[in-house]
């Protein structure tokens, strides 16, 4: 993987204003990999924009993805819970406004009629099966051939990336574009948005989803945060330098979304934070008790794990929000509307990213 950093003389440079970050965390190497080594996060006060230093290379990331969630099925967390963790779970839901990514979600975004979308680092394909039932034309990009290989039928799945798309892909043909769990990975997520750009219609709607670098559960948990996910992630999010980089592609930000708050209470995702603790030699159980406490009655940036911006290209004869990111050194430029919906306590307990 190329260099995604820039270097000041006294430090790392903000990929977005192009100033000093300041050492963030510190996460030491996993145990039980042999290509691990420990890595440092920096972070932007200004831009609210996180990067890992040294970047890893593509021997070392390769040994952190031999098993990924986009390689089996989904996990239905149907799984029997105890009376106290039912209990948290339910209080957690009373509070939760998040907007789960389906195809439902996607399909308030499209034209009445025939649609097309494209998702961007589609996985196994799971939300473009689901996309299908609604009538809208899909095709997904994913650069994993173990994902792409367990696609369901009927979805074509083309290799490639958000920075590398097919060249048989057509530009300027889609409704909306979606990219999940995708922009935290890519080495220059500013060239991946424009990518996207160049892939939607006029008009067109991207929805970008990342994990919310802003909230309270990476505070509580901290390396052991399980989307942080060093050094499979490189950059870290926050609504703000999410906007801040789609503006900067020609995305005028027209919504603001959030999601994943009932999961954190889970034992499910406190054994999973267990076990990154042990990997890397700490061997802590943070309960989840105290985080519901510091979270029931916190605004969206605080309480949820997951970030999505809703980004529109403009239509012809409109003028767009283009800029560089160099224009951008602070918040976006656009009113941006912050919502929440309710759901079912189903929905709220999805596993993955997805």
């Amino acid at each position: 993987m190329s260099a995604l950093r820039g270097r000041t003389r006294d430090g790392i440079e903000c990929l977005l204003c192009h100033g000093q970050m300041q050492r963030w965390l510190s996460i030491p190497p996993r145990r039980g990999i042999a290509e691990s080594r420990p890595y440092s996060l920096y972070w932007c006060a200004v831009c609210r924009f996180g990067r890992i230093d040294p970047m890893p290379s593509w021997n070392e990331l390769a040994q952190h993805y031999g098993s990924y969630y986009t390689h089996g099925p989904h996990d239905t967390g149907k799984a029997r819970r105890s009376m106290m963790e039912r209990l948290r779970v339910h209080l957690a839901w009373r509070v939760d406004r998040g907007e789960p990514l389906n195809a439902a979600a996607i399909r308030r975004w499209l034209p009445a009629g025939d649609a097309a979308v494209c998702d961007i680092g589609c996985g196994d394909g799971k939300l473009l099966r689901d996309l299908l039932s609604e009538n809208v034309s899909v095709v997904g990009i994913e650069p994993d051939p173990v994902a792409r290989s367990v696609a369901p039928a009927g979805v074509s799945v083309l290799e490639g990336s958000a920075e590398c798309l097919p060249s048989s892909l057509p530009r300027g043909a889609y409704d909306a574009v979606v990219v999940s769990h995708v922009l935290e990975h890519c080495a220059s997520p500013a060239t991946a948005l424009r990518n996207i750009y160049s892939l939607l219609k006029p008009g067109g709607t991207a929805l970008i989803t990342v994990p919310n670098n802003n909230s309270e559960g990476l505070r509580y948990s901290g390396p052991a945060w399980r989307w942080l996910d060093v050094p499979r992630h490189v950059n870290f999010f926050t609504s703000r330098s999410l906007s801040t980089l789609c503006n900067a592609a020609g995305l005028s930000v027209v919504e603001v979304e959030y999601d994943g708050y009932c999961r954190q209470f889970t034992d499910k995702w406190a054994g999973e934070e267990l076990r990154i603790s042990e990997e890397f030699g700490l061997s802590r159980r943070l309960p989840r008790w105290p985080l519901l406490l510091r979270t029931f009655f916190s605004s969206p940036e605080r309480k949820y794990d997951t970030v999505r911006i809703i980004g529109r290209k403009a239509l012809p004869g409109l003028r767009g929000a283009h800029a560089s990111v160099r224009d951008f050194p602070g918040r976006p430029s656009l009113p941006i509307h912050a919502v929440a919906h309710e759901g079912s306590l189903d929905r709220r307990l999805a596993d993955g990213p997805r």
